[in-house]
């Protein structure tokens, strides 16, 4: 004669426990999975929202520069070469900046390495175009320092 069979049985209450927990634990890891992407999301459209603000910035402080450069081609007055000097000195700021931001720009997904690396060549470029671009405009001075007015003036009229 066999005896009675026995099986192991939780109580009701704690199988109803065991399964919330487990729920509630799922939730929480995709809830901080979640959270962790959506915190990095946030990071990389507030790096992104700099980095357009600072672009302005070095956008502007090159026309500034060039406005008080003419303005001191026109009248030959010294106090416009400051305001020409504090926009490339700002330029430069600007530039290293930009660069800084780029540098704390994280890939998240396949391929956004060479997103990355394509960004890095166009920031090199923008880079040299504005240093070109200031260059230039300290070599129309140098020749108006010099006398060559009309050298001068014919350069930076050459755009």
């Amino acid at each position: 004669m066999r005896g009675p069979s026995w099986t192991p049985r939780l109580p009701d209450g704690l199988l109803g426990f065991g399964l919330a927990l487990l729920l509630a634990i799922a939730l929480v890891v995709i809830s901080e999975l979640g959270y962790g992407r959506a915190t990095r999301q946030l990071d990389e459209l507030v790096l992104m929202g700099q980095s357009r603000l600072e672009l302005a910035r070095v956008a502007r402080r090159i026309s500034d520069a060039e406005s008080s450069q003419r303005g001191y081609l026109l009248t030959a007055r010294p106090d416009y070469l400051a305001p020409y000097q504090a926009a490339r000195n700002d330029v430069e700021r600007g530039l290293q900046r930009l660069a800084e931001l780029h540098a704390r720009r994280q890939p998240e997904a396949a391929g956004a390495d060479a997103d990355l690396d394509a960004d890095r060549a166009d920031l090199k470029a923008l880079g040299d175009e504005a240093r070109t671009k200031l260059s230039e405009m300290n070599e129309v001075l140098g020749l108006f320092e010099l006398g060559r007015r009309e050298a001068a003036t014919e350069l930076m009229l050459t755009g």
